[in-house]
């Protein structure tokens, strides 16, 4: 092998190194959290004589192009006469985290559920949050306590008949590579499962940073000494 083809062999282990550093983003497991296909994959529900519509909007000040919004003319009396749902995959002992963007017509409060598809409906996770008029990304993050094929995620938004918008609405697995990507926005609050977060350590996030700055150095110091190389031949 020449000089110049053990050069070429080493940038290309250099290139390969600074690949293999690079975070992967973990993969969304709603398949339309953007409303990009209008309402594909998404079902509305009303109970107790609530009235609702279910609608793909744009220029509604969220994350994209398009936002969801339900218009609610009759809330019913309890957060499930209004919900608006969709489904996902989640396997035992394994951590995700939910984030959305979320605004309302006035302040108000809605009622968050990741539970089972069929009767009697058992939540694993339920929460109460509370959305303004301003759009802001929440989260919640929980460790599952089964496999469930067919989670819905389930916004409930009865009991108030104040207009809903959500966006960017995503699930995602989190590991040992590190917490889950979230949106940037100004405000991000926090709504954390008790039981998820005795689980999962913070300090685990900071690994692959670490991993990734002694690649990149490595990768560059390589790529240096090999352009000196192939400039002296």
């Amino acid at each position: 092998m020449t000089l110049r083809s053990r050069i070429v062999t080493i940038l290309i282990t250099a290139l390969l190194l600074v690949a293999m550093a690079l975070p992967v983003a973990a993969a969304n497991l709603i398949t339309n959290g953007e409303f990009d296909n209008g309402t594909d994959g998404w079902r509305m529900q009303m109970q107790s004589g609530a009235i609702c519509t279910f609608d793909v909007v744009q220029d509604a000040g969220m994350s994209g192009a398009n936002a969801a919004k339900m218009t609610i003319r009759r809330g019913g009396q309890l957060h499930w006469h209004v919900e608006c749902m969709t489904f996902f995959e989640m396997e035992k002992d394994k951590t995700y985290q939910l984030s959305f963007m979320a605004k309302a017509a006035k302040d108000r409060q809605i009622t968050v559920m990741i539970q089972r598809d069929f009767s009697p409906y058992t939540p694993y996770v339920e929460e109460k949050i509370d959305i303004t008029t301003e759009p802001k990304m929440y989260t919640i993050t929980w460790v599952s306590e089964a496999d469930d094929p067919n989670t819905r995620l389930n916004f409930g938004l009865g009991g108030n008949s104040n207009d809903v918008w959500w966006d960017n609405v995503s699930i995602v697995e989190v590991g040992a590579d590190g917490a889950a990507p979230v949106a940037e926005v100004e405000e991000v609050v926090e709504v954390e499962e008790e039981a998820a977060v005795a689980e999962v350590e913070e300090p685990v996030a900071e690994k692959p940073a670490k991993k990734m700055n002694t690649a990149l150095i490595i990768a560059g110091v390589v790529a240096v000494l090999a352009l000196l190389l192939l400039g002296k031949k």
